[in-house]
């Protein structure tokens, strides 16, 4: 064989490795859309179940929720919800299940949550869902969007920045002050 015939054989193998690999591939059994509305203070996602089992139990991270609302027949409890008063806020997470794989979100079909956030000091990143199946599959479920808690870099970036303006202002006044005891 020829160079170009073996670049021929080897473009064809290729290619169609490539499309195995594309028809093999399952679609997701759970995708959630949605996030943040245009206040950055509701959240709402529907989640949608295009597997074959009853999703059963969904826990969504958070921080500073101060509500949540699963659907209709579902029971829920949250942690370190914020509340006036109560102190430093912590991430927390909001969970819903209920007791019938009947009563969940059955395959083919979706449901929505929805969650408040106090109005300051939550973020808007991506994170992961958990969801559980009624045959007892785990799944964690990336890309979504959720209110989190900013990082330390973040929460100290505004206190450094005033250290540093504070520096350079006492650094120019030192100066200010030997240059005019130099011309005395």
């Amino acid at each position: 064989m020829t160079t170009r015939a073996y670049r021929c054989v080897w473009i064809a193998a290729t290619c169609a490795a490539g499309v195995a690999s594309a028809v093999g591939q399952q679609p997701a059994p759970v995708v959630i859309r949605g996030g943040a509305d245009a206040s950055g203070q509701n959240y709402e996602w529907v989640v949608e179940n295009r597997g074959g089992q009853s999703i059963v139990w969904i826990e969504f991270p958070h921080f500073r929720a101060d509500t949540f609302t699963p659907p209709a027949g579902w029971q829920f409890e949250c942690t370190h919800l914020a509340r006036l008063g109560a102190g430093r806020p912590a991430p927390g997470v909001c969970r819903a299940w209920v007791d019938s794989p009947a009563m969940g979100i059955v395959p083919g079909s979706s449901a929505r949550f929805y969650m408040r956030v106090a109005r300051a000091g939550a973020l808007r990143r991506f994170g992961s869902v958990r969801v559980r199946l009624a045959d007892g599959t785990e799944l964690s479920i990336s890309g979504v969007e959720l209110p989190t808690a900013p990082s330390a870099g973040e929460r100290y970036v505004l206190l450094a920045g005033l250290a540093l303006l504070l520096a350079i202002v006492a650094f120019v006044a030192y100066r200010n002050q030997r240059k005019a005891r130099t011309r005395s």
